[in-house]
């Protein structure tokens, strides 16, 4: 990358922009090809906070309609600054925020928003911020940029901008520890209510796995409450693994958004069969069409290959409703057992007809559909389910409205009978499923009720009572 200089010398940025400008400059046009699938913008921040709503810069298209918007906030207000990208899937704007916290009173900052096909990131001083998953286009730019107070200079790219030439633009890679910490704040240990480091994210849905001595911790990596992506969720999966529930490894990615049908990777399972891993989940579809039931494999546990869908439901049950797989092997036939999260398509039953569909296979990869596996009858679809063996009794966990609840039987398949107190984990604990631990332990994982979706991780170690019943404890090395 050959640098170039500003005429005030202050920052440095790559040959190649489209658009560069320098503060007591005409506002430059910008070309039409600064559109589609791939841009990036660049803004200098002077040397002090903006404290008003007004905006830094800006475009519109030839409709009118504002394409990309970075503004400031009122004092005190929480983020300093917004950042709004039109695409052309839906008239509302995408909205991106960055804390007070990454901006400080008499220094300059370098603000980074990069599309790049899929993924909207936006940094500061080489940090990511936050992140979106846009859909369409970005519609072409129409006449000169809308240039207001607070910039130094901005320069524009008809690409996406890599991460290391993104950290060039903030200085490089000196200081970036020191930056992370004061923006994102402190790397917190996981453990009981533990969430990623960073704003405006917590942890979703839980989906832990236990293998070769190893306890591996998926959830869903949720923004804004379930409201990324146009409300679709945009969830990913992301990945930790300890073997001993107090040292963590942080894992890449395991199942991300790769393609614009996919309005969100819903939660899962993971299944280990003949040395491989295979992660089942269902795609919540953009246009809200049936949902794809799929598999992505490992032979290794921590990276991932996407593959086709296995398979769909069909009547009677919701097919667009399918989602939340889990499976298991009933050991007297050999069958795999799929069950998923649906409800039955009878206006009879109402909000009642919430059911576990099952399907059975002998591959883990052809499918066949069978009638449902349970109709708890209870207001809603029973969400998450878990399924497991212990000492001779099979339990079935699934969520209503939240709430954890169990049923258990002397069958893997049923039939199931409810136990006095149903409720595992408690109220305050959202959607909870279990993995086998080391020492014949069982832990679960949920995250905290709070408003909205997704909040603080919390582990359980599950008790398994003289009559089979469960309850919960805090384990020894996770303590509140």
């Amino acid at each position: 990358m050959t640098p170039q200089s500003f005429p005030s010398g202050r920052r440095v940025l790559p040959r190649g922009a489209a658009v560069a400008w320098m503060a007591g400059e005409p506002a430059p046009i910008v070309p039409p090809a600064v559109a589609g699938r791939a841009v990036t913008l660049a803004v200098g921040l002077a040397g002090s906070d903006p404290r008003t709503a007004e905006e830094i810069v800006g475009w519109a298209a030839k409709s009118g309609r504002s394409v990309l918007r970075l503004a400031g906030g009122p004092a005190g207000a929480e983020p300093a600054l917004t950042a709004e990208v039109a695409m052309d899937f839906r008239d509302e704007a995408l909205r991106l925020e960055l804390p007070r916290s990454a901006l400080e009173p008499g220094r300059g900052a370098v603000v980074v928003l990069r599309l790049a096909a899929l993924k909207l990131d936006l940094f500061a001083d080489g940090v990511r911020v936050d992140e979106e998953w846009p859909l369409g286009l970005l519609p072409a730019p129409e006449g000169a940029l809308r240039i207001g107070g607070g910039a130094e200079w901005i320069a524009l790219w008809d690409r996406g901008l890599s991460d290391a030439e993104i950290l060039d633009l903030a200085g490089g890679a000196a200081g970036l520890a020191d930056r992370e910490r004061r923006i994102l704040g402190p790397m917190r240990p996981v453990g009981q209510h533990w969430r990623p480091r960073g704003f405006n994210v917590n942890v979703g849905d839980c989906m832990p796995f236990f293998h070769d001595g190893r306890f591996h911790l998926f959830y869903l990596h949720n923004r804004r409450r379930h409201q990324s992506r146009w409300g679709l969720g945009g969830h990913e999966w992301a990945h930790l693994s300890t073997t001993d529930l107090v040292h963590w490894e942080d894992h890449p990615t395991a199942v991300p958004l790769t393609d614009e049908s996919e309005g969100s990777m819903c939660t899962g399972s993971v299944f280990f069969h003949a040395g491989t891993y295979y992660a089942f989940y269902a795609v919540r579809t953009v246009d809200r069409s049936a949902s794809p039931i799929c598999a992505s494999t490992s032979r290794d546990g921590i990276h991932f290959i996407k593959h086709p869908p296995l398979t769909f439901l069909t009547a009677p049950y919701r097919p667009e409703d399918g989602r939340d797989p889990v499976v298991f092997r009933d050991p007297a036939t050999g069958l795999f057992h799929m069950l998923l999260t649906t409800g039955l398509a009878d206006p009879a039953l109402g909000e009642r007809g919430g059911c576990l569909a099952e399907l059975v296979s002998r591959d883990l990869l052809t499918w066949e559909q069978r009638p449902p596996f349970i109709v708890p009858g209870l207001p809603g679809q029973p969400e998450c389910p878990d399924a497991f063996e212990w000492h001779g009794w099979h339990y079935l966990l699934f969520s209503n409205q939240g709430l954890t609840v169990y049923r258990m039987s002397r069958h893997p398949v049923g039939p199931w009978q409810k136990p006095a107190a149903d409720v595992i984990g408690g109220p305050d604990l959202m959607v909870m499923k279990t993995a086998a631990f080391t020492g014949d332990r069982r832990i679960g994982a949920a995250f905290t009720r709070e408003e909205g979706y997704g909040g603080n991780l919390v582990l359980r170690e599950i008790i398994q009572n003289p009559d089979g019943t469960l309850s919960s404890k805090w384990p020894a090395e996770l303590p509140p």
